[in-house]
């Protein structure tokens, strides 16, 4: 049985997409996912404003060519003896989405209930647990009363006298009960705005929703290293994002709402002030400049990476300058990611010595020498850059086959939440969470109640006009 489905990434700069086949073996019931074709375009930024759709019309536009030219593109194979792969036009039928932005505000929570005998923890202990932590989570972000939670992502539920680790704690016998979620919300217009965008043209039939940050991490990171423990670094041209991962769980992550396009406008700023040809630098000259000629080497950070200004701009050349502006500007960015890190492991009393590695990924990871900068801050044994094939198939319910000609940066994200899509548990599993609202016709709904949403998710219970795909 073969079904053709789509994964979506719709980032502030990009969108692309990915359509694989779905295959399963009628005799082993094994399911797997081959690539097919890919898409993408850039998005003019005046189209998306951190992550959320500005004009809807053109936004909608953009996502149906991206998906019509992957399909198209299936359609247009032979096979060796020239036949068509296909006899009829291939059109998917299931499309996964993912997004991305910094309109997207990840909150960390946690439950911790004691009893003073062992309970069999039902939904109904579950619910009663997650009303109370709700309530102090809202008292702590008090601006997301009204907000759409689009993905939630729980860690391991915990018990302080026993070696219980565990994803699912129904029907388990337990003293105390802990758990550490990240819930990831934006304003329920925005959400509301994202869903019409993608499914504008009546053809695409959005099936879940996903942060992409946290796909693309289960894509490029094997189950070893979120065992161990592993920071994942994304440098893109907006932003950059730093999710943590121990003991096999997503325990941390930040956004900070600066990338490569501020390396970029520094570099052309300090190129117009300091150049001595007296010729003006656009924003593309400085791109191409820095894509030639960017390097760091830490050993050069100016007072351990304190300083903001090339102060001595006046007496280098064009090139040591431009590695002066990129060495400044990730010192800044890395110091920030830094602190995050440092605060995040002393809450949690972990060692910083149970990270050994960082992945990267995003065009920043590119730069050279990014590598020796990042041990330089993290201190860690290996960093490593993220590529761009699954880091690995174990334990995987659906694997995903991959070719090589499109495994390109472009796609990572699209082919990372098709990845994701099939191998993320159900939303009744209480570990990956998505709504539909049947009266507004939305995803999630035009107004989404961050504390009914989040309780529906963690017990399996929900309203009756909603339902999940």
């Amino acid at each position: 049985m073969e079904k053709f489905i789509a994964g979506i990434s719709l980032e502030t700069k990009r969108v692309s997409c990915v359509i694989g086949v779905l295959r399963e073996n009628s005799e082993t019931s094994e399911k797997s996912v081959r690539i097919l074709s890919a898409a993408s375009r850039e998005v003019d930024v005046k189209l998306m404003n951190r992550g959320c759709p500005n004009n809807m019309n053109l936004i909608t536009q953009l996502v149906y060519k991206v998906v019509e030219e992957a399909e198209n593109s299936i359609s247009s194979k032979k096979k060796k003896d020239d036949t068509p792969l296909y006899d009829s036009p291939v059109k998917a039928s299931d499309f996964y989405l993912s997004v991305h932005g910094s309109d997207f505000i990840c909150l960390n929570g946690r439950i911790e209930k004691n009893y003073d005998t062992a309970r069999v923890i039902k939904k109904e202990i579950l619910n009663e647990i997650f009303e109370d932590s709700l309530d102090e989570l809202k008292t702590k972000y008090p601006a997301i009363s009204g907000s759409a939670i689009i993905h939630t992502i729980p860690g391991k539920f915990t018990s302080k006298n026993s070696h219980v680790a565990t994803d699912n704690p129904l029907d388990m016998a337990l003293s105390s009960l802990i758990c550490d979620y990240i819930a990831v919300a934006t304003s329920a217009e925005g959400i509301d705005n994202i869903n019409t965008a993608a499914t504008g043209s009546g053809d695409i039939n959005i099936q879940r929703i996903f942060y992409t940050p946290v796909a693309v991490g289960e894509y490029l990171l094997s189950t070893m290293e979120k065992t161990r423990g592993v920071i994942l670094l994304d440098m893109g041209r907006l932003s950059t994002t730093m999710s943590i991962y121990k003991d096999g769980s997503l325990l941390f992550f930040r956004e900070i709402d600066t990338g490569g396009e501020n390396v970029t406008i520094n570099i052309q700023e300090y190129l117009n002030q300091f150049q001595k040809t007296g010729n003006e630098f656009s924003f593309q000259q400085a791109e191409k400049l820095k894509k030639e000629r960017a390097a760091v080497n830490p050993c050069f950070l100016p007072n351990n990476g304190k300083n903001t200004t090339p102060t001595d701009a006046q007496d280098v050349s064009d090139e040591e300058l431009i590695k002066k502006c990129v060495l400044i500007h990730l010192s800044e960015v890395l110091s920030v990611l830094e602190n995050y890190f440092k605060e995040f492991i002393q809450k949690n009393h972990i060692p910083q010595s149970a990270f050994s590695s960082i992945v990267l990924t995003g065009g920043g990871s590119e730069i050279k020498g990014m590598q020796n900068l990042i041990k330089e801050y993290f201190s860690v044994e290996l960093v490593r850059p993220g590529q761009t094939a699954p880091a690995s198939s174990f334990g995987q319910a659906v694997k995903i086959e991959c070719p090589v000609e499109l495994q390109k940066m472009d796609y990572l994200a699209a082919t990372a939440t098709l990845h994701y899509a099939m191998n993320a548990p159900s939303q009744n599993d209480l570990c990956t969470w998505n709504m539909t609202d049947e009266e507004s016709g939305s995803l999630l709904g035009r107004v989404v109640n961050i504390y009914e949403k989040i309780t529906s998710f963690f017990t399996g219970s929900g309203k009756k006009d909603n339902k999940n795909k």
